[in-house]
């Protein structure tokens, strides 16, 4: 799998790279996974602050002697929002992950373009000037010993 990373960083390239191999990167829809997934993780760190500080405000309105029940209640409403925002970014994440592990690996510059070995494979043979299937020929064994005649 492609390092994400490296992915968010250089989309264009590796798209590039992607296409010597023949693998069609959908640029598009790669950079719109990606925003919501960062807009997603925005709001659930920020609901899981909102509820960090609530909570803490509870437990000084206790030592106040206040009542508590409507701070128990907001707590209680962003736990549902944290709870539903997280299986968004669950499931985009896991878009995300099945996308990227559907793509090969990015070829090194000096490997050739083609899908696999075989264009390099097949090239290399006639630059060597090899038909094809040259190299699997077998040879005929003949004994270099001379046949006893005793």
């Amino acid at each position: 799998m492609l390092d994400p990373k490296r992915l968010r960083a250089e989309l264009e390239l590796v798209a590039e790279q992607l296409a010597r191999r023949g693998y069609q990167l959908d640029i598009e829809k790669m950079k719109s996974l990606e925003e919501q997934r960062k807009a997603l993780q925005i709001e659930q760190q920020e609901l899981q602050n909102e509820r960090n500080t609530k909570s803490k405000s509870i437990g000084k309105a206790k030592a106040a002697g206040e009542d508590v029940q409507p701070l128990l209640d907001e707590v209680a409403g962003l736990g549902d929002k944290l709870k539903a925002v997280s299986e968004k970014s669950d499931a985009i994440q896991t878009e995300l992950h099945a996308l990227m592990m559907s793509m090969p690996n990015t070829p090194h510059d000096s490997v050739p373009d083609g899908k696999d070995e075989e264009p390099a494979a097949f090239h290399a043979h006639f630059q060597l000037g090899l038909a094809p299937c040259d190299h699997l020929r077998r040879r005929q064994h003949v004994s270099s010993r001379p046949h006893s005649s005793s």
